[in-house]
This record gives C-alpha cells, structure tokens and sequence, in this order.
C-alpha cells in the first residue's frame, strides 16, 4: 500500500518563501521543485520549442532568486512566477522577431524534429503559432492554464477586458486558420 503525502498547504507555501527570501537553498530548492513544471509548460506553450522552453523556465527562476526579496505577497507565489515567466518569455520574442528569425526558427525546428509535438496536436499548435504573441499567450494562460481572465490579466499587466477580448479575437482566428486547414 502506498503512503500518500499530504497536499503542500499555503502555509507551508508561505514559510518557504520566507525561508528562501532568508538565503534557505534548500527552501527555494522546494519551491522550484514544486513550480518548475508548471512555469515550464507555460514557456513551452509559449514558444514552442523543448529546448528554448527550459532556457526560459530556468531564466525565470534565475529571476526569481535575484528579485525574492522584493516579493511581498500582494499577489500568490504562483502568478508572481507566472508574471516573471511571462515577461521573460515577451522579451525573447520581441528580441527574435527584432532579429527577423522567429518564423525561421520555428519552422525549422518543426522540419527537423516532428517529434516535437504528437502528431494529433499538430494543426493546432501550427494555428497557435500563427496567432499574434498577445493573442497566443492570452489563449494560453486561459485555456492551457486554467487561469481566470482576471488572473491571466494580472500576468499580462493589462486589463481583465483586454484579456476578454484578446481571446476572442485568437478564438476567432483560430476558428479560421483551422477551417482553412481542414478543407
């Protein structure tokens, strides 16, 4: 019989932190354990890349630990991470499509390795792509996360309402991209 391991409470959530903002490696070794996967699929779904997306997760946590000291609680640990991610992610795509090679990239990835993505996800994700990043990242956080339009705007820096409307329009054109494709 397997012994199951109480849920990690806010709690102990809070004294990590705490303890981490105290220089506790191990504290903040915790709290990257417990975060890691989720920021990392936030990054991959961002920018569609395996090996681009831990560069991103690890840059966030790399973040983070600078910048722990000035957490102050005012928002979950966990939409604090997220806003550092999503920062973090923008800047990356800005600084590609500045060097004019994200679309290169990306579809050179995609010739190279297929495997990337199953192959049933492929003409979704290949719409993903096509969509603006403000766009994109909207759908993300709220389909793929789960989040709130609230708590999507909040990792955004922008408002609710824009939220709400920047998944609408993604909606919309992923509605079109993928009837273009099916037909």
């Amino acid at each position: 019989m397997a012994v199951q391991t109480p849920e990690p409470t806010d709690t102990d959530e809070e004294e990590l932190i705490i303890r981490a903002q105290r220089d506790d490696a191990e504290a903040f070794r915790e709290l990257f354990d417990r975060f890691y996967p989720m920021i990392h699929a936030f990054c991959y779904r961002s920018c569609l890349d395996q090996a681009q997306a831990q560069d991103l997760a690890q840059e966030t946590f790399i973040k983070a630990a600078r910048s722990l000291g000035m957490y102050r609680g005012d928002s979950t640990f966990k939409a604090w991470l997220y806003r550092i991610a999503a920062n973090t992610t923008h800047d990356w795509l800005r600084q590609k499509m500045r060097q004019n090679r994200l679309t290169e990239a990306v579809a050179e990835q995609w010739t190279q390795d297929p495997a990337v993505c199953e192959p049933d996800h492929s003409l979704v994700t290949e719409a993903l792509r096509a969509l603006p990043d403000d766009l994109r990242l909207a759908i993300i956080l709220t389909y793929y996360e789960g989040m709130s339009h609230a708590a999507a705007a909040h990792v955004l820096g922008c408002a609710e309402t824009t939220v709400s409307w920047r998944v609408f329009r993604a909606k919309r054109k992923l509605k079109t991209l993928l009837s273009r494709r099916e037909s």
